[in-house]
């Protein structure tokens, strides 16, 4: 879990035209079908996934979405292009249908300011990097800066020890003020089910960087392979001199 203290969200004007990239502040639905260079679905790779997290790839569970907190990085570029499509990286803020959890770091945002039909969570302290090909679609509306910007200063006051926000801080943006709508107990297994549920978005990601790692040991020995021929090109008499001390 993370948060940034550095705000990335850029106004509408600030964006390339015509963009589809996830912007800061978009409401992005969360791909059943994880995705990354390797299978990160098969076997081996399943019993890295929590309970929650596969009823949710199997769609045994309803739908999350997650508030776009900094947008695709550019992809790592390898030495050689064997990457088909780029692998982007993205931060979202997970967001949850379960509003009954609303807390001090779990903020209700109302449908009228999502441009939705109902309510949802934002865990402000639950700030995931994942893949960016794991994200659907964007919906409803995209959040404005001012409310942006209180749910990141929310999440940072959970690091620190003294906020730097007020209730009149929501009022203003329109969100609701938050109230212990269930005992601490409660809201602590909610937030334990929450960072069990995230393997849907860590797992593919490691999965990802298990590749980066893989690519870069081939390319060392690749490269290492050429050189030793280079050696050879540029000395033939390398080889009789090996010959020689392998006795052949």
């Amino acid at each position: 879990m993370c948060t940034y203290l550095t705000r990335f969200y850029v106004s509408e004007a600030g964006s390339l035209a015509g963009s589809s990239l996830p912007q800061p502040g978009e409401i992005w639905e969360v791909s059943r079908q994880v995705q990354s260079p390797i299978d990160c679905w098969s076997e081996p790779f399943q019993p890295l996934y929590s309970t929650v997290a596969q009823q949710f790839i199997i769609g045994d569970s309803a739908p999350r979405y997650g508030m776009i907190v900094r947008e695709p990085e550019p992809p790592i570029e390898l030495e050689e292009p064997w990457q088909e499509e780029p692998w982007q990286i993205v931060s979202v803020m997970v967001l949850s249908e379960e509003t009954q959890f609303a807390s001090e770091v779990d903020v209700p945002i109302p449908g009228s300011l999502l441009g939705l039909s109902q309510d949802m969570l934002a865990e402000t302290w639950n700030v995931q990097p994942m893949l960016a090909c794991n994200l659907v679609r964007a919906i409803g509306k995209r959040l404005s800066r001012e409310v942006y910007d209180l749910l990141m200063t929310v999440g940072d006051a959970h690091y620190q020890p003294t906020p730097s926000f007020s209730n009149a801080d929501f009022a203003a943006v329109g969100l609701p003020l938050t109230h212990l709508s269930c005992n601490p107990s409660q809201i602590e297994a909610f937030h334990q089910q929450e960072i069990a549920w995230s393997d849907v978005l860590r797992v593919p990601l490691a999965a990802y960087y298990t590749y980066l790692k893989a690519i870069g040991l081939t390319e060392t020995i690749l490269h290492e392979a050429m050189e030793i021929e280079q050696a050879f090109i540029a000395n033939p008499d390398l080889i009789n001199h090996l010959r020689i001390n392998c006795g052949t």
